[in-house]
């Protein structure tokens, strides 16, 4: 869980409305130390091998370190 953030919705019509392109990567400003990716983003970067970045799945994350 992200602090603050409770469930985090996309809105079907926006998501029909906006290219592929732009739904692979997305933040919310309010939120400026995340960036959302998309799982086939996360495994495309993986395999070449960047230093100082770590991804970690939305599913079952605690900020709170826990």
């Amino acid at each position: 869980m992200i602090r603050g953030i409770r469930h985090l919705r996309i809105d079907p019509k926006a998501q029909a409305e906006t290219e592929l392109a732009r739904q692979l990567a997305f933040f919310d400003p309010a939120w400026y130390k995340y960036v959302f990716f998309h799982k086939s983003v996360v495994e495309q970067l993986s395999k070449i091998k960047l230093t100082g970045v770590e991804f970690i799945a939305a599913e079952g994350y605690l900020d709170s370190g826990g």
